[in-house]
Formats: structure tokens, C-alpha cells, sequence
């Protein structure tokens, strides 16, 4: 009997649901279903209707919606909130009727008029985080979206209820409403580099009694500004300049034109019974968003010990949240005439997305920058590892060897440009990772480290160049100390399969195997990971498993080549011996 086909579509959901719904129940059964009742079909029914939309299913105090765009979705939950709260503000409070609306574009299994399925959960799962009288939008359904029609308010990354993923939401407002109107324009930039923004970083406040933890304060805020001057991409306001404000409660957006900064990152130190408790949280004082905000708990007896762990934790999950949110900035904003800066930032966020269509504008974006601006070396470097990047993803086999010539040529540049940049060694060592240059690839990534200690991919791509030298159990203590500095780092399905090298290099195939799981789960198109799982589950003996792991991998490096040309880096021939060894136990010739 042939497998039943299921069927699927994209489809945008809208979850919507009444808040405090048992309350106005309790307080008066049938006034509430009346007026539920009358909303539903005198309110939601018409608006989706007239956004194209489809009603799945009532639920009770809410409903589950079908839309075939993103913009029509959000656009009718809008118009949906802006009726039910203007209903809503002329009864008494207690009788209020008020929405939580959650919207996902994703995935969903069709099933009959009924959809089911990742996608929908996700929109549940926003919905449920929603504040009253809002609308929030998964960052899927943000990207899409039609910035002429609707601002996002970043709300950070969410870990939301048996979601086995964080993910990233906003708050969709109509162009045209207040809150979105009061969004101020660009602000002034810190003159002598260009069109680039720069961070402030307030001294932290010490909330404890104890007076020696102000010394401690200011410490770690000193070491913070010394390690976010070491990417060398942002001006970073000067010490003596952001001290000035300490003890003051000044407005950020007050502090961010006074300085002439686009980000401030503030915080505090307060203790929380044995340990001590350090909150962050970086603001976009131009917008009023809070981008991110962490919490580092530690031993109160060994947070001096531990003093550079901590900034180098607090400046390496810093990194990736700002870069994310300049990569967004620079493509959803509409320029008709970009700077070198933007065009980096443009290229960016199609390298980000690590495909053969986005690496291709990855790469013509870097040069058009570098067209603008010949001395921008974050630009070449960056271009250097799209290259290498696009070579190990085997994106144009044909032209491998004149993309590595090519990344060589600008990792050199990027080194003139500026020879303290981390990133222009970042990239040196990742060229000299691909054309067998193992010791020069690993002397380049040590000096990436040393002039960012919370440079997360140079320690994680440290640790491939360690399994190519054979030294697996180093590989481990670099790259796992990049996923600790960058625990949300959209390239940590490049990194795990470092990780997943070194365990099987150790003989640890079962944690091998765990890991190129995680990684295939966050992106299921990356070939590297493919070749580790393979050779493990031909070392586990687990023969059907592996059968179906090799027609994954032939169908994203259909004669090997990739794989081979992996291999062939493993300088000790006992490591390369070893993964072959499993992939022909696995059933490759």
C-alpha cells in the first residue's frame, strides 16, 4: 500500500485569543458569550474576509487564521486591534474585551479544512506572549513584510513553550501610528569614520550595599569598552566620555545625541542571595528598542576571579545582536544612494542566509563597497570568507580554485587596510584553512583571539584547523568556548560540525552523532555536517540509518567532491583514515 502523501504549504497564521476570558466569564456567563460572540462575527469574520484571509477554526475565546501573505495578516490584525481596543476604552474596565494576536509565517500540514504543525504552533506560542490590545510577529513574518505599510518593534529572542528553538519576535505597528511616527530619524555619527554607528557603554550600577562592588562596576565596564574597540568595525565612545554620566538617570535617546552613539548598552550588579547578578541590555536609542537583554549569574565569592570571563561573556554575546540588527537596518531601509557601510551591511545579510543565490549578492554587494571605499578592509575580509564559504558549501564547483585565489588576494587587502582588525586574521586563517597552509591558518586565528578575546568564529573555526592538525581535544575547549561566548550566533550550524569532528576523532561516535544532529536541525541544507553523521552511524553499526544518511549526503555533494576535498586537510593520515573508515562501514566504496 503506498505511503499516504502529506500535503503542506507556506502559508501566514494568525492565532488570536481573548485575554482574561475566565475572569469576564466568571463575572457574567452569558453577557460575555454574547459580546464574544458579536465580535467574532461582527469584527474578526469581516476582517479577514476583506484581507484575503480564512477563518481554520474557532476556538472557544479565540480563532486560528489562514492568510496566503504576510502583509495582509498583520494588516488585519491591526485593523482587528484597533477596533477592540477603541470598543474596549469606553466600557468599564472590568467588562473589557481585549486581544492577543500572535502571527507566524511558516510550514503547516494541511488536513482537510484543518492546518496543523510547527508553523501554527509558533503563532500560538506569540500569541501567547503577546501583551493585551498588541500584535507579535515571528521575525519570519517580519522579513517579508511591507515596510511601506508596518514599523517592528524588536522584542529579542524568546524562548517560547516546547518550541525547541528560540525565537526572535516584534511588535507590528501601522506606519502611520503614533508610536511608529515618534521613531526618531538617524542620528548624528561620531565624526571621522564614515557613515558607521557607534556604541556607548554606560558604567554599570552597583545596586548592592557593598561599596567595594563599585569598584568592580566600573572595572568591568572599563574591560567592556576596551573589548568592543577591539572589532574595530564600530566606534566605541570613549571612557572618559561615558563616565561622565555615572549615578546620573539620564534618557538614553538624551545620552545617544550627546554622544553622538546610535547603541548604548547599560546595566547593573546587584546581589541575588549567594551570587552575584549582572544584567545587560543594549538599546537602539534611536528607535527606543531594546535589542537584547541577558543575565549573568555568578558566584559572589568568585566574580573577581572570574572578571574576564564575564566581559569576554557579556562582549561575545553582544556581537552577533548588534551585527544582526545593522544587517536588518541596512537592508529594510530604503536608500537610494548607499554607502560603502550599508552595501557591507547588505552583504552581510545574504551571506547570513548561506546559499548559493545569497552568496553570489553576498559577494557583488562587498564589492561594490569595496568600489566605494578601496580601504575597507571589513569589506574585503568579508568578501574572503564569503568565498571559502561558498567553496566548502561547494556552491560553483567549476570555480573553486579562482574563488580561493581570489579570497587570498582580499584577506591581504583587508590586512593592509588595517593589520589590527580581527577580522582581516579571521579571514587569513580561514584562506589558509583552505589552500593546506594548517600552521599559518592556526598562527592567523590565535591573532584574531588575541586582538578580540571574544571573537566567537575565531575560536570556533580555531577549532577545525585543531582536527585538521590532529588535535581534537583542543579542538573542543575552542569551540566550545565559542558557543558559550555566543549562545544565539546564527553560524552555530557551522561551528557544531567542529565539534562533531573532534568527538569522532576521539572515538566518541554517539556524541558525534548528537551533534551533527543539532546542526542539520538548524540548517538542514548544509552539507558538512552530513559527512560526520554518516561515518558514525557506519561506526555504530546502524546500517538502514546509515543507507539514508548517504542519500542525503549524495544529494547535496552528488559525486563527493566536497567531502574529499575536506579529507585531504586532515594533516595526520590517520585522522582522514579514521573518517574513511566509518564512511566505508557506512556503505561508500
Amino acid at each position: 500500500m503506498a505511503a499516504e502523501i502529506v500535503q503542506r504549504r507556506l502559508s501566514a497564521i494568525m492565532k488570536l485569543d481573548m485575554a482574561g476570558f475566565s475572569r469576564l466569564m466568571a463575572r457574567n456567563e452569558e453577557d460575555t458569550h454574547r459580546r464574544v460572540q458579536a465580535l467574532f462575527q461582527g469584527v474578526v469574520a469581516p476582517a479577514v474576509e476583506d484581507a484575503r484571509g480564512r477563518v481554520v477554526k474557532l476556538l472557544g475565546d479565540g480563532a486560528l487564521v489562514e492568510f496566503p501573505a504576510v502583509s495582509d495578516a498583520i494588516g488585519c490584525a491591526l485593523a482587528i486591534q484597533e477596533i477592540v481596543e477603541a470598543a474596549a476604552s469606553a466600557v468599564e474596565e472590568d467588562r473589557r474585551i481585549r486581544l492577543r494576536i500572535g502571527i507566524n509565517l511558516g510550514d503547516v500540514i494541511v488536513d482537510g479544512e484543518d492546518i496543523y504543525g510547527d508553523g501554527v504552533n509558533i503563532a500560538a506560542r506569540i500569541e501567547s506572549i503577546a501583551d493585551p490590545g498588541t500584535v507579535y510577529v515571528s521575525e519570519a513574518a517580519m522579513q517579508i513584510a511591507d515596510r511601506a505599510r508596518f514599523r517592528f518593534v524588536d522584542l529579542g529572542i524568546r524562548d517560547l513553550k516546547n518550541i525547541g528553538r528560540p525565537i526572535r519576535t516584534y511588535r507590528a505597528l501601522a506606519a502611520d501610528a503614533p508610536e511608529a511616527l515618534a521613531m526618531p530619524a538617524l542620528s548624528t555619527r561620531v565624526p571621522g569614520f564614515g557613515d558607521r554607528p557607534a556604541i556607548a557603554v554606560l558604567p554599570l550600577q552597583n545596586l548592592s550595599a557593598d561599596p567595594e562592588r563599585e569598584y568592580l562596576a566600573d572595572g568591568l565596564t572599563e574591560d567592556i569598552i576596551t573589548e568592543l574597540s577591539g572589532w574595530r568595525i564600530f566606534p566605541v565612545i570613549a571612557r572618559n566620555s561615558v563616565f561622565a554620566y555615572k549615578g546620573r538617570h539620564t534618557d538614553l535617546r538624551v545620552v545617544g545625541n550627546q554622544l553622538g552613539a546610535r547603541y548604548v548598552l547599560d546595566g547593573s550588579l546587584r546581589p541575588a542571595g549567594s551570587r552575584l547578578r549582572i544584567t545587560t541590555q543594549l538599546n537602539d536609542v534611536e528607535t527606543g528598542q531594546t535589542l537584547f537583554a541577558e543575565r549573568y549569574d555568578r558566584d559572589s565569592a568568585q566574580v573577581t576571579a572570574l572578571h574576564d570571563d564575564i566581559v569576554q561573556e557579556i562582549v561575545g554575546t553582544l556581537e552577533p545582536e548588534l551585527l544582526r540588527h545593522e544587517r536588518e537596518r541596512a537592508v529594510f531601509a530604503s536608500s537610494n544612494n548607499p554607502t560603502a557601510y550599508d552595501l557591507y551591511q547588505r552583504g552581510m545579510w545574504h551571506h547570513y542566509r548561506y546559499n548559493p543565490a545569497d552568496s553570489l549578492q553576498a559577494r557583488a554587494f562587498f564589492r561594490n563597497a569595496l568600489a566605494l571605499d578601496e580601504d575597507f578592509g571589513h569589506a574585503a575580509a568579508a568578501l574572503a570568507v564569503t568565498l571559502c564559504q561558498a567553496v566548502i558549501s561547494n556552491f560553483e564547483p567549476t570555480e573553486n580554485e579562482a574563488m580561493l585565489e581570489e579570497a587570498e588576494r582580499q584577506a591581504r587587502h583587508a590586512l593592509r587596510c588595517d593589520p589590527r582588525d580581527p577580522s582581516a586574521h579571521f579571514a587569513m586563517g580561514v584562506v589558509r584553512s583552505h589552500i593546506h597552509q594548517l600552521d599559518a591558518a592556526l598562527a592567523a586565528l590565535n591573532e584574531a583571539g588575541r586582538l578580540n578575546p571574544s571573537f566567537a568564529a575565531a575560536h570556533a573555526f580555531r577549532g577545525f584547523v585543531l582536527n585538521y592538525l590532529h588535535r581534537p581535544a583542543e579542538a573542543i575547549a575552542s569551540i566550545e568556548l565559542a558557543l558559550r561566548l555566543s549562545p544565539h550566533d546564527p553560524r552555530r550550524f557551522l561551528w557544531l560540525p567542529a565539534l562533531a569532528s573532534s568527538h569522532y576523532l576521539l572515538g566518541r561516535y554517539q556524541e558525534a552523532l548528537e551533534v551533527t544532529r543539532e546542526a542539520q536541525r538548524q540548517n538542514p541544507d548544509y552539507l558538512v555536517p552530513s559527512r560526520y553523521e554518516v561515518a558514525c552511524l557506519g561506526q555504530l553499526g546502524r546500517d538502514a540509518d546509515a543507507r539514508r544518511a548517504i542519500a542525503g549526503l549524495r544529494h547535496l555533494d552528488p559525486d563527493l567532491a566536497a567531502c574529499a576535498r575536506v579529507l585531504r586537510r586532515y594533516f595526520v593520515p590517520e585522522a582522514a583514515e579514521h573518517i574513511i573508515a566509518g564512511l566505508r562501514k557506512a556503505g561508500f566504496e
